[in-house]
């Protein structure tokens, strides 16, 4: 780190009435992180402890021992984390300074004594405007690590990757999309609600659809359907932006709609997805918001999500449960 260390505030001895050790915890996310240093602002009222280690590998727990406190029973413990690294998935990446307030979901003193203080977490600076995480990997479930076998495509898993692409609208800070981003989640539910209530019939995707089928209605079948259409809509468009790196997500998406949702859609829904296709945002903005985050990274998640689209679209014609793309 090449910044100058924060100089802490000198504390007179006499002023100290009791010391502890500090627990942090992290969640697993911060694994994604290699050769960090974490560096903690310690705020105790009467002066600052600047602590820092370095974390050698995936860790999760860090102890500071003895931290000090004065002022008993009249402190806030106040803790600035900010996490360094030149290592992001043992790939070279910038250095950068982000915000790990997120990523921790505990602290709390390692002993029992009168070290009685209220945490509260404060965000920490950006580094050259730089941001170690990206979308992709901030990703509960990727569809690259969506389980694909000789059974089928897996659903909880590819729920939850689902999902994640839900999350991606949020990006696009446009209320035109909303009916889009709502449209994904209720036919997550949809599919969700049968995997919920008939597990061992749904244990794929495949599954679920073939079991279904026995009875008089398929909600989950129809909302599995229109879910592809919706992935497949996402995915092809930011495929197009993939191919042609100068196009505008405008352009991805116009060409996008025609191959994936248009012919399945009446004059009425058509209107509203015009007007949503002039509200994506520029490129350039979109892919910073979102980490850009390396091709090989990108093209890798979508093209996973494109082939599980394929299969299923294979499967649901061959079986006659209906279409993803229109023949």
């Amino acid at each position: 780190m090449n910044e100058a260390p924060v100089s802490p505030k000198d504390i007179e001895s006499t002023k100290i009435e009791y010391a502890t050790d500090l627990v942090v915890l992290f969640c697993p996310k911060l694994l994604c992180f290699k050769n960090v240093e974490v560096v903690l602002d310690i705020n105790l009222g009467g002066g600052v402890i600047v602590a820092r280690r370095i974390v050698p590998g995936p860790s999760s727990k860090m102890t500071f021992n003895n931290v000090k406190g004065v002022e008993s029973g009249k402190v806030a413990l106040s803790l600035c984390v900010t996490i360094v690294s030149d290592d992001v998935l043992g790939k070279p990446g910038p250095r950068a300074l982000i915000d790990l307030g997120s990523l921790i979901y505990k602290i709390a003193p390692a002993t029992k004594d009168c070290f009685k203080v209220s945490t509260t977490l404060s965000s920490t600076r950006f580094f050259n405007d730089q941001v170690m995480s990206n979308f992709i990997q901030s990703l509960k479930k990727s569809f690259v690590d969506v389980p694909v076998t000789e059974d089928g495509v897996e659903t909880a898993s590819f729920l939850d990757a689902s999902e994640g692409l839900c999350a991606l609208f949020d990006h696009f800070n446009a209320t035109a999309f909303r009916p889009v981003q709502s449209d994904l989640h209720g036919n997550i539910a949809k599919v969700r609600t049968r995997l919920n209530s008939h597990p061992s019939e749904s244990a794929t995707l495949e599954k679920l659809v073939a079991n279904e089928k026995k009875e008089s209605k398929q909600p989950a079948t129809e909302g599995l359907m229109w879910l592809l259409r919706g992935l497949a809509f996402t995915c092809k468009a930011l495929q197009h932006c993939q191919a042609d790196q100068t196009a505008e997500l405008t352009a991805g998406f116009n060409k996008s709609y025609p191959e994936t949702l248009k012919p399945h859609h009446n004059f009425v829904v058509k209107g509203v997805f015009a007007v949503a296709l002039k509200a994506c945002p520029y490129r350039k903005d979109f892919y910073t918001k979102i980490g850009s985050p390396p091709d090989d990274q990108l093209n890798a998640w979508l093209g996973a999500l494109d082939a599980i689209v394929t299969r299923m679209d294979a499967f649901y014609k061959a079986g006659g449960h209906g279409e993803v793309y229109k023949a």
